[in-house]
Formats: C-alpha cells, structure tokens, sequence
C-alpha cells in the first residue's frame, strides 16, 4: 500500500530505472538542505555520480511523490556483517533528504517508518542514521523512533535496534510493493497523457 500522507503524496520504493529522477531531487535540495544530507557541500557532477550509484547499489531507495515529482527520499544500504559474541550480525545504514518546502510535515517519519520495516525483513539488526548536529530535525525522527543517540567524531549518530522479521511485516512489504509498482506504471501513463495534451 503506498503510503498517503496528509499532504496528499505517495511513498513508494525507487527503481534503478529511476536514477535521473532522484538526481533531479537530490539537485533541489537547497544548500543548507544538501549540506546537512551529504554533512558536507557537494556538487551537481558528484550528484549525477552519486544518484546512479546510489540506486544500482545493495540495499533500497524510498521515494515521496508529490504531483508526480520526487520531494523527499530515504535510502537504506547493509554494512559489511560484524562479529559479536561469536554471532555474524548485519546493520545498515540509512539517510534521507527532504526539500525544502516539505520538512516539518510528517514525511522525514513515514520514510523512516520504511525504511525501518525494510531493515527488519531484510535482517538487520542495528540501523545507523548520521547527521551533523544541527541536523535537529532528523534526530527528532530519530529520537521518535526511539534511536540512541551518541556523539562521534563531531557527528550525532542515531542507533535504532530492529526486531527479527515476522510474517505481517514481509506481508506488509509485499503488499507495499506491489502497490508502489502499480503507482509507477500510473505516474508514467500520466506523463504521457500530459505530453500529448
């Protein structure tokens, strides 16, 4: 099911078909909004790099559409396993951008929401969100999804602990799934509509 939110948008997964559309968001982000995803200034080029990348990579991207356009991403990676008493166990690490004009609105929550149940299907145990400190607002999603909070290396980092997956959750992924794919297939005949309009 994608997800509505009360600004009238849809949260589906991203494809890899769809770097040029991420790029395209990524490119909006304002300075201070791309400085504080990135915890550091970058350029357009590394963004058109970083976007393929991201995209063919392990792990997945979700998406918040608002009018057919990318406003608000979140995207999970897995690290290399780790060793703890005797026990191969997999984090991942997740990070999320949201234009300007959409913070505030619930949206950085309801990605994190996915990004949260995709880290629990897909085994991993500890989820790793880095931000700057004056990233408030992502720690508040953080903190809301009762992440421990540390400070390392002049970072804040949001530790979140997953339980292991059951079968409502991979349920409910599918389901979501399917109906993000659904949305996809829409999203595209509505451009071509508005093309030949």
């Amino acid at each position: 099911m994608a997800i509505e939110n009360s600004k009238g948008g849809t949260l589906r997964r991203l494809w890899s078909t769809e770097a040029e559309t991420f790029r395209d968001h990524l490119k909006r982000l304002d300075p201070e909004a791309r400085r504080l995803r990135f915890t550091g200034a970058i350029s357009d080029i590394y963004l058109d790099r970083y976007a393929q990348e991201a995209l063919a990579a392990d792990g997945v991207t979700y998406g918040w559409f608002r009018d057919g356009a990318l406003r608000a991403a979140a995207e999970l990676r897995p690290l290399t396993p780790r060793i703890q008493d005797g026990i191969v166990v997999r984090d991942g690490e997740a990070a999320f951008s949201v234009e300007r004009d959409w913070q505030g609105t619930g949206i950085g929550t309801a990605l994190m929401r996915r990004v949260l149940q995709a880290a629990r299907n897909r085994g991993l145990r500890r989820i790793i969100v880095t931000c700057l400190p004056e990233n408030v607002r992502m720690q508040k999603v953080a903190r809301k999804h009762d992440a421990r909070i540390v400070f390392e290396d002049g970072d804040v980092v949001g530790l979140l602990t997953q339980p292991s997956p059951s079968g409502w959750s991979l349920w409910r992924e599918a389901v979501q799934e399917g109906h993000g794919l659904v949305d996809r297939m829409f999203e595209g005949q509505r451009k071509a509509v508005g093309k030949a309009a």
